[in-house]
């Protein structure tokens, strides 16, 4: 992902940004920043590099950036992408910050034990999906999952024959609070 220089960022109001969304919210009624992470802290790996590894945590602009972008645009719609590396720090911004973040039901059933992605878990300000881009489709990832997965799937979602394991996700994810 792109480095951003957030000191001349700032300098500038963030214009390049709020210029961006601004536009972006013309066309969509929704906008949704992928890494949103990185405006907390990201992790930075100087040029020509030969691996990730020598590279360290740096402090994005934090709610400095929320603030202007919220007195120069308002109230806008921004979902945040938070799935990943969340430290206690992208939580706390991600809450103060207001925007929802993202659920996945595709995620919840990796893992036999209680996760975040599971629907009783999900808080009120939050999108959920079936999946993403980067995953495979519901019925997909049923097909491909281990038993124990399936397993629990089937019994979380109460899967029957007849209505389907995708029509399951969807009824799942629609009753989540």
């Amino acid at each position: 992902n792109t480095v951003y220089d957030w000191q001349k960022n700032k300098e500038t109001g963030y214009d390049w940004w709020l210029r961006r969304i601004e536009n972006s919210l013309s066309n969509f009624d929704w906008v949704r920043i992928d890494h949103f992470r990185g405006f907390e802290s990201y992790w930075e790996v100087p040029y020509g590099s030969p691996t990730a590894a020598s590279g360290s945590w740096k402090s994005g602009p934090g709610m400095d950036f929320i603030e202007t972008l919220r007195h120069s645009l308002g109230n806008v719609r921004i979902i945040a992408e938070d799935l990943g590396y969340m430290t206690d720090g992208v939580k706390i911004f991600l809450r103060k910050s207001g925007f929802p973040g993202m659920k996945v039901l595709g995620f919840a059933f990796d893992s036999l034990g209680d996760n975040d992605h599971l629907p009783h878990n999900y808080d009120r300000n939050c999108i959920v999906y079936t999946g993403t881009h980067d995953n495979d489709t519901a019925l997909g990832w049923f097909f491909h999952a281990g038993e124990a997965q399936k397993d629990f799937a089937k019994r979380y979602l109460n899967l029957n024959e007849n209505e389907g394991f995708h029509w399951a996700m969807i009824r799942g994810v629609q009753s989540s609070t």
